[in-house]
């Protein structure tokens, strides 16, 4: 009887193994793009959960063998993977794969747009997206790449709401300025103020307020990437202007569908970081006087269009008020951006206008004249504070004038802090288009 059971199961076992090794059959077929419709050549395919696999060839051809209910898996990089199981009637199986999106970054704009492939480049570029810029928005967006990018020193100016910010590649490379170039959708910027106060004079004194910089000028939520080029050759083709390395901004454009309205709201509050060390009633003094810094960027964008024209629209609005007393800013720019297609997608169109409008009431000033800062840390008389100063003028009856009220004498040095940014404050009024 038992070898009658053993006989049984060899039965039953060779009999399972040729109905096994009868549903496993070849499959073959051709993976292409469905970007362009071209054949992609190798391919991973590969069994799931079993070490058989292959690749496709030069024209995208592959053969397998697989069994069915067996699913297979078509992988490559810069496309999205896809699986398909295999079925009774499968013997012929062509796949179409998707770009993947996530895998972008594996392609850099380079100089004049020029796109490759990063292993092809032979210096240094490092790509930001536009999250890394819109998510602590600040009115200069070039503020956000701080400790983003290797080699890169940025440096924001203590000048305020809408001061300029220095930026440096790997050091400085000459006496002069050492800015790097700044492109915008393939037209170099022209950034001339972005130098910063050094200067002994303050406002009255020889106007050293920083004139802040053209990049304070751009909405932050109209960037959708940014690149650094690194190197001569990297912007070589921007000749002697590309000296001290190269920013490329690209800025958002519609895309096909229906329109699409996006909308949002930034509140940044900042105190002053660092400060010197004082005892407790020179302390309070510099404390009443600081303030606490407000900034407030609203954003609205709206994109749409057809496959053959796209539309996109912005507007953002910037209010921000500084540490430093009656330092203000209030900003609006307008972004419409064009793109089409003509002669069946052989001739493309790109036009924009970007106009802003920015109001700056009060730069702080650096310097040892007609800085309020002097009289701040330099106010000293006995059982007085500075607070008691805040109403810095008082009629003086003989000479008809409002008159200066201040502890001691005034000089072009030593002034009331409060008179300075109520009575000589500056007014910067910038228009582009």
């Amino acid at each position: 009887m038992k070898k009658i059971y053993t006989i049984l199961i060899a039965v039953f076992s060779i009999v399972f193994t040729i109905n096994v090794q009868a549903q496993e059959k070849s499959i073959s077929g051709t993976v292409t793009s469905k970007l362009d419709g071209t054949t992609l050549p190798g391919v991973s395919v590969v069994v799931q959960g079993t070490t058989k696999g292959t690749e496709t060839d030069f024209d995208g051809k592959y053969t397998i063998k697989a069994s069915v209910g067996e699913i297979l898996s078509f992988s490559s990089l810069g496309m999205k993977t896809k699986t398909v199981t295999v079925t009774g009637s499968t013997t012929t199986l062509n796949v179409v794969l998707e770009d993947d999106a996530s895998q972008l970054d594996e392609i850099v704009i380079t100089a004049l747009g020029i796109k490759k492939s990063r292993k092809s480049l032979t210096y240094a570029a490092q790509d930001i997206k536009s999250d890394e810029l819109s998510r602590v928005k600040q009115t200069n967006p070039i503020n956000s790449l701080s400790g983003k990018v290797s080699g890169v020193s940025i440096t924001r100016s203590a000048s305020g709401a809408g001061g300029s910010v220095k930026v440096l590649m790997r050091g400085n490379a000459s006496v002069g300025n050492n800015q790097p170039l700044y492109v915008v959708d393939g037209i170099p910027l022209s950034n001339p103020s972005s130098g910063q106060p050094g200067e002994t004079f303050g406002d009255a004194g020889g106007g050293n307020r920083d004139g802040g910089d053209a990049l304070s000028l751009i909405n932050p939520d109209d960037v959708e990437s940014l690149t650094v080029l690194k190197g001569a050759s990297a912007s070589a083709l921007y000749g002697s202007a590309g000296l001290n390395g190269v920013i490329l901004i690209t800025t958002k454009k519609g895309k096909d569908g229906a329109f699409k309205v996006n909308f949002s709201s930034n509140l940044t509050v900042e105190n002053a970081a660092y400060m010197m060390d004082f005892n407790s009633d020179a302390q309070s003094n510099v404390d009443s006087f600081l303030g606490t810094g407000v900034t407030s960027i609203n954003s609205l964008n709206v994109s749409g269009g057809t496959e053959k024209a796209q539309t996109y629209f912005s507007y953002s609005n910037t209010t921000a008020s500084g540490i430093m007393p009656t330092n203000k800013l209030k900003q609006h720019t307008i972004n419409v951006r064009e793109t089409a297609k003509f002669l069946n997608d052989k001739v493309t169109l790109n036009a924009s206008v970007m106009a802003s409008t920015q109001d700056i009431d009060n730069r702080p000033v650096s310097g040892l004249y007609f800085n309020p800062l002097v009289g701040v840390y330099g106010f000293d008389s006995p059982g007085e504070t500075l607070s008691d100063y805040s109403n810095f003028e008082a009629y003086d009856a003989g000479r008809n004038i409002m008159e200066q009220r201040w502890f001691r004498g005034t000089s072009d040095i030593e002034q009331n802090p409060f008179w300075i940014t109520n009575r000589n404050a500056s007014e910067d009024r910038t228009k582009n288009f």
